[in-house]
């Protein structure tokens, strides 16, 4: 993970009424079907709500 949009995560959770937390911080690796996020509250947005925000970047790595 490269770079996170803290406004926008602040935002969705606001607007959901939930907490997120991001699991990696910058620079970590992140495999394939490993969490971003933690989701905490009574109403929790939906994947296609995640998507869409461009919450997180990431970048692809070669060895």
């Amino acid at each position: 993970m490269v770079a996170v949009n803290l406004n926008a995560l602040v935002a969705l959770g606001e607007n959901t009424n939930c907490v997120i937390e991001l699991v990696p911080r910058v620079g970590d690796f992140v495999g394939t079907d490993e969490a971003l996020f933690r989701l905490y509250g009574p109403s929790l947005p939906d994947d296609r709500a995640l998507k869409r925000w461009s919450l997180v970047r990431t970048a692809i790595r070669r060895s």
